[in-house]
């Protein structure tokens, strides 16, 4: 059995940009819709709050 090699730093660096990317989605999604933020978790909507200020895309 093949021994997994160790992520190189582009990899991380790739994760790290779709992790953003989704992150960006999300936010856009909730700004788009604010119904979707009123049925949100509560955690959701903080976060969402603590964010508007800023630029999310």
């Amino acid at each position: 059995m093949a021994k997994p090699t160790e992520p190189s730093p582009e990899d991380f660096k790739r994760l790290l940009e779709e992790i953003e990317e989704g992150r960006a989605f999300i936010l856009r999604a909730y700004r788009d819709n604010p119904e979707l933020l009123k049925v949100a978790d509560s955690e959701v909507r903080r976060l969402f709050d603590s964010n508007a200020g800023s630029d999310a895309s």
